[in-house]
């Protein structure tokens, strides 16, 4: 884009008091989400300049795209002022850096909530007469975050051999809300009308639907956000001229996320720097010791816990699949793990003095109680997870990293206590016999 046309994208306040381009089609809000403009430049102020009501009490340079933003926000109007492209800025930046779990959460809770009988002693909630509130314009949600599914449509070609089925069913001219039904419908039945349950019990069937499922989402969220951003798609626009917009969403953002794994790479690698390394290697993270010894207090079985940690153990017969052979093992690996559990041993009673103590009072009578009784919490909560929603994490999982604070150092080495005790096992000497 030549700096002429940019000039004509912007107002002349852009740079001071940035509008906002509404995408409505993305949030559970009613009005959708809004951008601002990511155009940073470089700002310097020597000490004692002003910049708007702000006084330097010292030289500064940062990089800004805009001072303030603007309260309101406005649809994209193409024709009469184009896209500022620090707008697509923000907004690809939005795709890879949103998180949007709770949005997710709050939508399909909306969905699935009760009847509500305000005049109910029990507080409006009556659950002897529970039903599901019936939606009479049934639409799915969508989110602008569900871009990033394209890392998971790889190659392109699955991507294509879904949309070939489902897009005819999506007629030019369409809004957004014709997406959003055409998502809900498409993806209310499973592929050939089966059920949940023959699904499930067919891993290529249940591996075949998971596919689908990315690939509507994926087309959903690119269609939307085509026709938010000012894409006009005629009325003669074909199945494959759909589809070629909804691959090109999938190139794009494909490349863009290998763009960034690729600077990720780069700054791992800058950060490895030459200290503490050998032949160029950087030195393992302690964290790798720690997983060890968690593992080993929570009853995980050796073998598991040494291919945890990247040591290459003998897998048992009835684990391995399809009956292969055994690969090659390192024979000293359990003489390695029981030297990262003793490292790990050390990392605690540097980072966790707390639950280093808890250990070592690990034979007082109320000690030994507390910690059964939080074992016991632990894998009744365990069952179904937070919130009541099963935990896919196994044994342990869960209590590894860095405690946030003192409270949580001791919840940890508690839950293990209790653990080791019921298994019958040594928190501070392993024996992997």
């Amino acid at each position: 884009m030549t700096r002429d046309k940019r000039e004509w994208t912007q107002t002349l306040a852009d740079p001071y008091y940035s509008g906002k381009v509404l995408l409505p089609s993305f949030g559970i809000a009613v009005d959708g989400i809004e951008i601002t403009r990511s155009d940073p430049r470089s700002e310097v102020f020597l000490e004692g300049e002003r910049i708007e009501d702000l006084t330097c009490d010292s030289g500064d340079a940062f990089s800004i795209s805009y001072l303030w933003p603007q309260s309101d926000a406005t649809t994209v109007d193409r024709r009469f002022m184009g896209l500022d492209p620090a707008y697509i800025r923000r907004v690809l930046l939005r795709v890879l850096d949103g998180e949007e779990y709770e949005d997710i959460h709050l939508y399909h809770a909306a969905h699935t909530s009760r009847v509500v009988f305000p005049n109910l002693p029990s507080g409006g909630l009556d659950l002897r007469h529970a039903r599901t509130v019936e939606d009479e314009d049934p639409k799915a949600q969508v989110r602008i975050t569900d871009l990033r599914l394209a890392k998971d449509l790889e190659p392109p070609e699955v991507l294509e051999r879904e949309l070939k089925a489902a897009v005819p069913e999506l007629r030019p001219p369409f809004t957004t809300d014709d997406v959003l039904r055409w998502k809900w419908k498409t993806l209310r039945e499973r592929k050939r009308h089966r059920t949940v349950s023959e699904v499930m019990d067919r891993e290529e069937w249940y591996e075949e639907e998971c596919l689908r499922i990315r690939a509507i989402s994926f087309a959903a969220a690119a269609l939307c956000l085509s026709v938010d951003l000012g894409l006009k798609i005629p009325e003669e626009s074909s199945r494959d001229d759909l589809t070629e917009i909804i691959l090109g969403w999938h190139t794009l953002i494909s490349n863009l996320i290998s763009a960034l794994d690729k600077a990720v790479d780069g700054t791992s690698k800058l950060l490895a720097g030459r200290k503490g390394t050998k032949g160029g290697r950087p030195t393992d993270p302690e964290l790798k010791f720690y997983t060890a010894l968690v593992f080993y207090r929570m009853g995980r079985f050796s073998y598991d816990i040494a291919r945890k940690i990247g040591l290459s153990a003998p897998i048992p017969i009835e684990e391995r699949e399809g009956g292969i052979a055994q690969e090659r093992f390192n024979d000293n690996w359990k003489s390695k793990l029981y030297k990262a559990i003793e490292k790990g041993i050390e990392i605690e009673q540097e980072k966790s003095p707390l639950a280093a103590e808890v250990f070592a009072r690990r034979d007082e009578e109320e000690i030994r109680e507390r910690a059964l009784a939080a074992y016991d919490d632990y894998c009744d909560r365990y069952v179904l997870g937070p919130e009541n929603v099963r935990a896919e994490l196994e044994d342990g999982e869960d209590l590894l990293g860095i405690p946030a604070n003192e409270r949580e150092q001791v919840q940890k080495a508690i839950i293990q206590l209790g653990s080791c005790i019921k298994r019958g096992l040594d928190p501070l000497s392993p024996n992997l016999s």
